[in-house]
């Protein structure tokens, strides 16, 4: 995914999640992407699951978007439905600035 305008700001989070509901987990995902789709700056994501492993690519237009987000208040429901589902054992979440893009071939 190229958000086109530079620079923009990238969330990676890095999740290992439980066998405990994995079809809970899936509709955790899906509300928690409906959330953050309507946030104020928020450019798009994109998802890789591999086994128990999801690593998480989120685009913000500004570093102040993203800090929003990750105090509003449907971020703070949300994260409290994570929690009581048991789906995580462990996260880690990453902050990047990206100053320059580049795809193959160019468009």
């Amino acid at each position: 995914m190229n958000p086109n305008n530079n620079p923009y700001y990238l969330t990676i989070v890095t999740t290992e999640i439980s066998d405990h509901d994995p079809e809970g987990y899936k509709a955790y995902r899906k509300e928690l992407s409906e959330i953050m789709s309507e946030q104020p700056g928020f450019k798009g994501a994109e998802a890789v699951v591999e086994g128990t492993t999801t690593i998480s690519l989120v685009y913000w237009e500004t570093q102040e978007a993203m800090s929003a987000w990750g105090s509003a208040p449907a971020h703070q429901e949300i994260k409290k439905k994570s929690h009581a589902g048991g789906w995580l054992k462990s996260a880690r979440i990453e902050i990047a600035q990206v100053n320059h893009c580049i795809e193959m071939p160019p468009k």
